[in-house]
């Protein structure tokens, strides 16, 4: 099922985007990239708890925990390689141990947003 993405238009599109590459590109990628991290989300759900509302903090909080496990247990699942692991065409501005799909940064903003 998801070979066609990793070898076929899947590859074509990392292929395609990665062409685009420019320093300002880079540098909008690694802010966005850094956004879906751990430390920008715990900062985010310290302010919600202490300046907003305690509550949404706590709901937040147990949101994020149950998509990082739901995503941990769905790479688990679907053992598929990152694009670099794919193809050696792929450079990737950071490098992430583990699988690649469901994507981390996705649940989480899914979760989230």
């Amino acid at each position: 099922m998801f070979e066609a993405l990793e070898t076929g238009f899947g590859l074509d599109v990392v292929l395609a985007l990665q062409a685009s590459r420019s320093g300002l590109l880079d540098g909008l990628a690694l802010i966005l990239n850094s956004m879906g991290g751990p430390l920008f989300y715990l900062i985010v759900l310290l302010l919600v708890y202490w300046s907003l509302n305690r509550r949404i903090g706590v709901r937040l909080t147990a949101a994020l925990i149950v998509g990082g496990v739901a995503n941990g247990l769905l790479k688990a699942f679907f053992h598929r390689p990152r694009p670099n692991l794919v193809s050696d065409l792929v450079m990737p501005l950071v490098h992430e141990p583990g699988y690649g799909i469901p994507s981390g940064h996705v649940m989480i903003s899914l979760v989230v947003w």
